[in-house]
């Protein structure tokens, strides 16, 4: 006898001992009967009608039903699985047990069973010869798939050491709220409140410098990376809405004849503007430095232009690039 024999059993005796006669080619029992002792089927035999696929290779039965795993089965196993039944072959596609993901991992994709059995097909375990091999790997190399892949780690890894950079000169009050925030766990959520930042069409160099030197040290309610990250959030949405803002604002006064027109323009702005500024307030949210500049340049060219003073032309001007709270006034 050798491993892997497969037997038939003939009958079963009451010692626990079994009469068997080993099976040939097509599953048919040949040759003479042989009792094998109750201890040796204790501890040696297995049922036969479930074997590894490797084993079934060769074998042919009525019905044959293959437990396929999506993640390491082979196009090659599937095929000697689904081919062992004369009359019906199944597959039955494991599926992962939900109760054992854990809570902070992602959880596995989602596919269908059409879905995993296609993966399993893209899968060959078959042997290459020395000139396949190199031809696989020559293709893996040079391949879209390989290339955008490196090239979004890349990406990745120089854009993380950006912000590192960034980061590291931000002039915070202290040294120690600077180690803060690279040591907190909080960090990767300032990494993407910055990537949004810059993405929103923001300078984050000048968002950081405006930033930094407010943010307070860490303690048991504040974490400084955090905090940042929540400021620059504000900040992104606040800049994003006042452009909007500005793209829907009426056209101002071209001619600089009365200098009540433009005080009229610019007092209704600055109405505006100290309105959104007590809405947010009411909020809760924290003006990013900007917002208080801006109304301060807005109140100033209010109580310019009640003075008798009339509306520069680089007010007017700078009405067609959104700049308008920022644009210099003098005096005539």
């Amino acid at each position: 006898m050798k491993n892997g024999d497969r037997w038939h059993v003939v009958s079963h005796r009451k010692d626990g001992a079994l009469v068997v006669r080993r099976l040939g080619k097509g599953d048919t029992p040949r040759g003479r009967r042989l009792v094998l002792p109750a201890k040796y089927v204790r501890e040696h035999l297995e049922l036969g009608y479930a074997s590894t696929v490797h084993r079934a290779q060769g074998s042919t039965v009525d019905t044959a039903h293959t437990l396929v795993d999506p993640d390491t089965a082979s196009r090659e196993l599937l095929y000697v699985g689904l081919t062992r039944g004369m009359h019906e072959n199944h597959a039955y596609v494991i599926q992962p047990d939900p109760h054992e993901v854990e809570p902070h991992l992602d959880p596995p994709e989602e596919l269908t069973r059409v879905e995993q059995l296609a993966r399993v097909l893209a899968r060959s375990d078959a042997d290459l010869s020395a000139t396949e091999t190199r031809q696989v790997e020559v293709d893996k190399r040079a391949s879209l798939a390989t290339l955008l892949d490196e090239y979004d780690l890349l990406a990745r890894e120089a854009q993380t050491e950006r912000w590192e950079a960034l980061i590291d000169i931000a002039p915070f009050s202290t040294g120690e709220i600077g180690d803060e925030v690279f040591t907190s766990p909080y960090y990767e959520y300032l990494e993407a409140a910055l990537a949004r930042h810059e993405a929103s069409g923001h300078d984050v160099t000048a968002a950081l410098t405006a930033l930094a030197p407010q943010i307070p040290p860490a303690d048991e309610d504040t974490d400084p990376a955090a905090e940042l990250a929540a400021w620059l959030d504000r900040a992104t949405l606040n800049q994003s809405t006042r452009r909007a803002a500005n793209r829907r604002r009426e056209p101002a006064p071209r001619r600089r004849s009365h200098p009540d027109t433009g005080r009229t323009y610019l007092g209704r702005h600055a109405r505006r503007a100290r309105g959104a500024a007590g809405a947010h307030r009411v909020r809760g949210g924290t003006a990013a430095p900007s917002c208080d500049q801006g109304g301060r340049a807005v109140d100033q060219a209010t109580r310019h232009t009640g003075q008798g003073h009339s509306v520069p032309k680089s007010v007017d001007e700078a009405r067609h690039d959104g700049g308008l709270v920022s644009a210099p006034l003098r005096h005539r």
